[in-house]
């Protein structure tokens, strides 16, 4: 169940006061959105994080209310309004996030600017965002361990590449590798008597890239998608420093074969 967090907040004005607030009627047309999101990724040291607004037109300084809603409460704290000074048509707040927060779960906030600042049925040329937004918060502890050379048989090249572990799963991670097309998990197991270790894939190991992509999708069948092969075929060697995924890929219609990646510590 949803539950709100923060109250709504109004900001008074005075007769001195250089900041007003709009009439009820939004009788200036300001159309005020949410630009940050859908998706939010804190570092494990984070205690917040800022979500962009933006105005479609600069009708000189205003206060303009928000409320939170969340059904992880005490989890995030937001301001209860943000205020554009006369000229600013974008302006970041700060979210405070509580230590309780659990690594690696998914958080929902909603962030929601007061209709009365909003043309919820209109179109801003030149603006992206909504009066309404949904993120997806998550806290991780990924940090880079390696870094080396990871080369793409089916590409049929490399590039520089990261390779991260978290210590709360105890698993490396390949983030928005080649080219930005995929991010991997995976876990290291018990060393062979060769010295190799084999490599276990997470489920989510399948490509995020565009289905027009040229590289990751096929003319005819569409989408790309890659599962890394069994253990046997997949390991880390450290008497060459070098990880190879053996990993099948494949379309709807049925498989291209299996190729094999690798990334070589530097």
């Amino acid at each position: 169940m949803i539950t709100c967090i923060v109250a709504l907040g109004f900001a008074a004005c005075s007769d001195d006061d250089d900041v007003t607030v709009g009439a009820r009627t939004n009788a200036d047309s300001v159309n005020v959105v949410v630009v940050t999101g859908p998706n939010v990724v804190l570092p494990s040291t984070a205690t917040s994080f800022d979500i962009t607004l933006q105005r479609n037109k600069d009708n000189g300084a205003i206060s303009v209310p928000l409320s939170f809603n969340t059904g992880a409460a005490g989890i995030f704290t937001g301001p209860a309004k943000v205020d554009f000074a006369s000229g600013e048509l974008e302006k970041t707040i700060t979210v405070n996030v509580s230590e309780s927060i659990k690594m690696f779960q998914d958080y929902f906030l909603e962030v929601v600017v007061d209709e009365n600042y909003t043309k919820q049925y209109a179109v801003s040329t030149g603006m992206s965002g909504a009066s309404r937004a949904l993120l997806t918060i998550v806290k991780e502890d990924y940090k880079v361990a390696k870094k080396g050379m990871y080369h793409s048989e089916w590409l049929e090249g490399e590039e520089p590449a990261e390779l991260e572990y978290s210590e709360t799963l105890d698993a490396y991670r390949f983030n928005k590798q080649t080219s930005g097309a995929f991010t991997y998990v995976f876990t290291l197991g018990e060393a062979g008597e060769d010295g190799t270790q084999p490599i276990t894939y997470d489920d989510s190991f399948i490509t995020s890239g565009s289905a027009t992509s040229e590289d990751w999708a096929d003319s005819t069948y569409g989408i790309m998608t890659m599962k890394g092969s069994t253990a046997e075929r997949s390991y880390y060697d450290p008497a060459t420093k070098t990880y190879w995924f053996d990993i099948k890929y494949t379309v709807a219609a049925g498989s291209f074969g299996n190729y094999y990646d690798k990334f070589t510590e530097q």
